[in-house]
């Protein structure tokens, strides 16, 4: 009998902490850290107000989203690193959508699989001799970001956020979440970001940089036409989507330029021919696209993205040259491919204007059959 006793006021309890909890509004923060990684999370709540400093609501938010606490700083900074420490990530999403109100607070949640050999460490590990593993922004680096909040405690200043996590192992998955305003105003903004280890080396791997496209308000047709050609951060509204798209190639500063009207979208560094085997100079337009093209002559350079260019001077006519990535070998086992990449910006090829994997692959989302061109020095 008094066991059946002890077991009722041990439920009635439970009962009376979750009710408690609910009425302040944690079990929907709590909820965000399941083990569910196949979407962001998204709250967004009308005329919200933030608790007074120090109260119960604002310690079980903090609580909530800088869980687990190490009991033993010892143990958890322990590490000895891999001889030769990898650090490479993978974004679940790679770009992110969510809508909300004007003037509404957001959140939204992105999250990194850590795909190298070494440890991550997080701004609340405690650690003070480790780097710590951040989201930064990208496209322009180390910029101030607009969403900036030096309200939320995961936001270390303008440009960085601190990952959730106090320590990552090699496999697992980091969490960076946002949490901001929107504008005022009716638009859609893009934020790029990356990752990187303070203070070490920023992740480079193309699956480690994402986009977060923000929907605010109602947005019009020509906004969602125009955040296709967003390769910055910014709003849609500053695009014409109608512009015509021009490709500028300057070879004595071996940059190549994509402007959208009179808007410049793109800005992507190349390598042009050298000069004993030059790039052609003129003006054109692109007639022919190929996932893949493969050079007829020996050794058969495989060249991604590639885009046929054919010569106003020369009354319209493909005379072999054209914009693609790194060109590879077959067999070679990248050993041409990462040549290339430490080349570029130098005048190195043959006469075909090559541009960075990436870079390229862009390109040739935004470009289109007849793409007028300008090669000049």
């Amino acid at each position: 009998m008094q066991r059946h006793k002890k077991i009722h006021f041990l439920l009635t309890a439970l009962l009376i902490a979750v009710f408690t909890i609910g009425s302040v509004g944690v079990g929907i923060l709590a909820s965000n850290f399941t083990n569910d990684l196949s979407a962001s999370v998204l709250t967004a709540k009308k005329k919200i107000k933030k608790p007074k400093r120090g109260s119960a609501a604002k310690m079980l938010k903090d609580l909530a989203i800088m869980p687990d606490i190490a009991t033993d700083p010892a143990a958890l900074c322990a590490y000895t690193p891999p001889e030769k420490p990898e650090y490479k990530g993978e974004f679940t999403l790679k770009n992110t959508k969510i809508t909300a109100g004007k003037g509404e607070e957001f959140t939204v949640s992105v999250y990194l699989k850590n795909t190298g050999n070494a440890t991550w460490f997080g701004d609340r590990s405690g650690c003070d001799a480790a780097p710590k593993m951040r989201l930064g922004t990208e496209r322009q680096r180390d910029r101030n970001s607009i969403f900036f909040n030096p309200g939320e405690p995961l936001w270390i200043n303008q440009s960085r956020i601190a990952m959730i996590e106090q320590r990552v192992e090699p496999g697992e998955t980091a969490t960076f979440r946002i949490t901001s305003r929107t504008p005022s105003v009716s638009d859609i903004f893009r934020e790029y970001f990356q990752p990187v280890v303070e203070g070490v080396k920023w992740l480079e791997e193309k699956e480690a940089k994402a986009s977060i496209d923000i929907y605010v308000g109602e947005t019009t047709s020509e906004n969602v036409r125009a955040v296709f050609y967003l390769g910055k951060t910014g709003q849609a509204s500053s695009i014409n989507p109608d512009g015509e798209l021009f490709v500028d190639v300057d070879i004595s500063e071996q940059r190549m330029r994509v402007f959208l009207g009179d808007t410049m979208i793109r800005d992507f560094l190349i390598s042009s021919g050298t000069f004993q085997t030059p790039t052609p100079l003129g003006s054109g337009k692109i007639v022919d696209k190929q996932d893949l093209r493969i050079s007829n002559k020996y050794p058969h350079y495989r060249m991604p993205f590639w885009h046929s260019l054919a010569f106003d001077k020369h009354g319209g006519q493909f005379l072999g040259y054209g914009f693609h990535s790194l060109p590879y070998l077959a067999n070679d086992k990248g050993i041409f491919w990462n040549e290339a990449l430490n080349h570029l910006g130098q005048r190195v090829s043959h006469g075909c204007v090559r541009i960075g994997p990436e870079d390229s692959e862009d390109l040739y989302n935004i470009t289109q059959i007849g793409t007028k061109f300008l090669i000049h020095d």
